[in-house]
């Protein structure tokens, strides 16, 4: 009798246990981008056996962002993979390649997540993609050769990005290219680059307004719009305008017209 009494209190405490640590992973998808299927959002993945029908999402305030609680505290991996579909059929389900949060699998097609130890909600991610559905990447360039670099490195900073510095790695096969990508909202933007990653390191807001593209009321930064598609910048010279070696010729240029034939 007192071993079973035991073996209660253990089955007991273990379930209690179980309950008190699981952890509840929150999906959402934003299927503002496309047309929603008449058998609604799913998702099907490893925690669940890949069933396509199993497991529906819901849009309880009408946003277009679909959403669905999933339990992982029975998920012996360290990683799991899942698609979102469109309605509840193989066939129906995204393709996602950026390798930020997709391109695995067998098709290099599926998200992947590592599996927290905390409750988590995840980001609103467009159908088919890893950011929202109005954002966009962008790739940022700078040409540092008329530079002394600076041991700490080159970022990108200023605007948008302060107070944080974001540093950035200079491309393969080039010499003094720097790039970043990042992402950003549709919108327009203010930005500026950094020699050193600090406030001493910003380019020459003066400079960039005298050019055209520093804004004199917002410390001279540059401005970036940022569309619907992703796209990357020439490699901008540290503070100027133009290219390293694309910066516009000035000359005097005088017109002549000859006005004899209207008298």
């Amino acid at each position: 009798m007192i071993n079973r009494m035991k073996i209660m209190v253990l089955t007991t405490l273990l379930a209690f246990t179980s309950s008190l640590f699981a952890v509840n992973v929150t999906l959402n998808v934003d299927m503002s981008n496309v047309t929603v299927s008449e058998n609604g959002v799913h998702v099907a993945g490893s925690f669940q056996g890949w069933d396509p029908a199993a497991t529906p999402l819901t849009d309880d305030d009408g946003d277009g962002v679909y959403t669905v609680v999933i339990d992982m505290s029975g998920v012996t991996d360290e990683t799991v993979f899942f698609k979102y579909l469109n309605g509840n059929s193989w066939g129906n389900d995204e393709t996602v390649s950026d390798p930020t949060c997709g391109g695995a699998g067998g098709f290099e097609s599926d998200r992947f997540l590592d599996v927290p130890d905390v409750d988590t909600v995840l980001d609103p991610v467009c159908f088919s993609e890893c950011i929202g559905c109005d954002e966009s990447y962008v790739t940022f360039h700078v040409d540092m050769q008329n530079e002394e670099l600076a041991a700490e490195g080159v970022f990108l900073g200023g605007g948008v990005f302060w107070p944080d510095f974001h540093p950035m790695t200079l491309l393969p096969g080039e010499e003094s290219v720097y790039g970043i990508k990042m992402v950003l909202p549709e919108g327009s933007h203010y930005y500026k680059f950094n020699n050193g990653g600090n406030d001493a390191g910003y380019e020459d807001g003066g400079n960039l307004t005298s050019e055209g593209c520093g804004d004199d009321a917002n410390w001279g930064d540059r401005t970036i719009v940022v569309g619907e598609n992703d796209f990357m910048t020439p490699p901008f010279c540290f503070g100027s305008c133009y290219e390293c070696d694309g910066a516009p010729v000035t000359a005097s240029v005088t017109f002549q017209a000859d006005m004899t034939t209207l008298l």
